[in-house]
């Protein structure tokens, strides 16, 4: 009988961040004296999404790690025979830098693991194969757009009467898990028309990319509905605030090109008398440290139909700038203290297309 154990070295949850140096030992257990070609383990790291449509499948694959290390033998070595026992191997390896998070879901996956292959002339190969986890830990400060407050500007023709125009502010577009986000919304309704619903809501993109097509999923991570309607010839200015779920897998679009994970706030005006979508999206990026806000320019951005005098940029008052500017006095969290709740995915689907 050949029993093999992979033993990961100061590590006993298997989580590991970027950059990171993989040790340990492998042990391998021989009840009797074997004849053996070569031991040799494989450090595998791999993004993989498969899905159908009728008769058709799609497939999109990459490797993030792919290396072979020798331990005894070689690939054309002579057979030896290695005495009963158990025999123990070290193995150190650093991961890249540049690698994606573990993700899972029933479409596709980000995994990594350690697989030990023992090589015998004679029977079939045995392999014993040990999982780990990658969890990036990104400092959303290493991007300075992302601090910076985006405001936009929408305007919506109604026929028959003035336009609708919202203003929209948003302080910073870099997230943590558990963090709140406040945006400030002024709607001057100069149409004659009731708008009587808004709603600010949080989406997960994920997006998975064969070589012939793309499948994108979006899942509603949490909504906010505004209990006030905007009346016509009126005009209000909401705040309006959702909190990042716990837990939620960090973006990663600029690590992983098979599967890439993204995020959207989204407001969104209802009016019975009023066809087409008024929404205005912001992307957002979540990360693991947080934003220490500093002073950067305003990103604004219009959305318009035929043109209207424009509206003033709203002014945020100075005790809520302040608040934003000193709300992480303490340093930012330890990796440890930034993956305590691990990514997963337990939200419900909300929307799914296709395209190519």
């Amino acid at each position: 009988m050949v029993y093999c154990k992979i033993n990961l070295e100061n590590n006993v949850n298997a989580v590991y961040k970027p950059g990171d140096r993989l040790k340990g030992t492998i042990e391998l257990f021989l009840q009797q004296p074997i004849k053996i070609r070569g031991f040799y383990f494989v450090l595998l790291g791999r993004a993989k999404c498969h899905w159908t449509e009728g008769r058709d499948h799609f497939k999109g694959e990459n490797f993030y790690l792919n290396s072979k290390t020798y331990l005894f033998g070689g690939p054309n070595a002579e057979a030896r025979e290695v005495d009963k026992g158990t025999h123990r191997f070290g193995f150190s390896r650093e991961l890249p830098s540049l690698i994606p998070g573990s993700f899972e879901s029933p479409i596709g996956y980000i995994k990594y693991h350690i697989e030990a292959f023992l090589d015998v002339p004679s029977d079939i190969n045995e392999k014993f194969l040990s999982p780990f986890k990658v969890v990036r830990n990104d400092n959303l400060n290493n991007d300075p757009s992302l601090s910076r407050e985006e405001t936009k500007w929408f305007e919506l023709s109604c026929v028959g009467s003035e336009p609708l125009l919202i203003d929209l502010s948003l302080p910073q577009s870099g997230y943590i898990p558990g963090e709140e986000i406040t945006l400030t919304v002024k709607i001057d309704n100069q149409s004659n028309y009731l708008m009587t619903r808004c709603i600010l809501y949080l989406k997960k993109i994920i997006k998975y990319k064969s070589d012939r097509k793309t499948k994108k999923i979006e899942i509603l991570l949490t909504s906010k509905e505004s209990s006030k309607g905007v009346p016509p010839k009126s005009s209000v200015e909401l705040i309006e605030s959702v909190i990042v779920p716990e837990g939620v897998e960090f973006s990663n679009s600029k690590y992983c090109d098979v599967i890439q994970i993204s995020y959207l706030l989204t407001f969104e005006v209802i009016s019975p008398s009023v066809s087409g979508d008024i929404k205005i999206t912001f992307p957002l990026t979540i990360g693991a440290i947080p934003l220490a806000i500093g002073t950067f320019q305003p990103l604004r951005t219009r959305h318009s139909q035929p043109s209207v005098p424009r509206l003033a940029t709203i002014q945020r008052n100075n005790q809520n700038s302040v608040a934003a500017a000193n709300r992480y006095e303490d340093p930012p969290p330890s990796f440890e203290e930034a993956i305590r709740n691990c990514p997963r995915s337990s939200a419900p689907l909300y929307y799914e297309e296709d395209f190519s």
